[in-house]
C-alpha cells in the first residue's frame, strides 16, 4: 500500500508535542524535507493529468506543459515554465502566478478535484475565490468540465 504525501505529513503533524514546549513544531516546520517542493507537486499534477514522459526530465516536462499552455492560448514564458521544474524554486504569490495556476489546471484539463488538489497542497493557496468572477467562471468550467476558451 502506497501513503501519499500528504497523509505522511499529516500523520506525522498528529505526533509532534504541542504541550507548552513549540520547539518540535518549529523544528518541524523549518525543515524544508517536510514540504512538497512546487517542481515535485506540478510534476505529479502532470501524471495526474495523463503526462507519460519521463517525470525525471526537466526538458520533457518543460516542453510538453509549454505545448499545453500554447494549445489553450495563454503566454507564460519559457524561463517561466522552466523555473516551475528547478527544485527550491516557487512561484509568487500574486494575482499573476494565481492566474498561472489556473492555466496549468486548464491546460492540463484537470479535474475539480485536481485544481483544489494543486492549490491546497502544491500551491499552497486556497482553490478558488468565489468573489472574484473570473474565478467564479472558472470554478464553473472546472465543475462542468469546460475549456479555457
Amino acid at each position: 500500500m502506497t501513503i501519499s504525501f500528504t497523509e505522511k505529513i499529516n500523520d506525522s503533524l498528529f505526533e509532534l508535542n504541542y504541550d507548552n514546549d513549540p520547539s518540535e513544531a518549529i523544528e518541524y516546520l523549518n525543515n524544508p524535507e517536510n514540504f512538497r517542493s512546487f517542481s515535485a507537486g506540478l510534476t505529479e499534477l502532470m501524471i495526474r493529468c495523463s503526462y507519460t514522459s519521463n517525470p525525471e526530465s526537466i526538458k520533457e516536462k518543460k516542453a510538453y506543459l509549454s505545448a499545453a499552455l500554447s494549445n489553450i492560448g495563454a503566454s507564460i514564458t519559457s524561463p517561466t515554465i522552466k523555473s516551475w521544474f528547478i527544485e527550491g524554486t516557487h512561484p509568487r504569490f500574486n494575482e499573476r502566478s494565481r492566474e498561472n495556476m489556473f492555466l496549468i489546471c486548464f491546460a492540463l484539463n484537470a479535474s475539480l478535484e485536481d485544481v483544489n488538489w494543486f492549490f491546497s497542497h502544491v500551491y499552497y493557496d486556497r482553490g478558488f475565490n468565489y468573489h472574484d468572477l473570473d474565478e467564479a467562471i472558472y470554478y464553473y468550467c472546472f465543475l462542468h468540465k469546460l475549456p479555457y476558451s
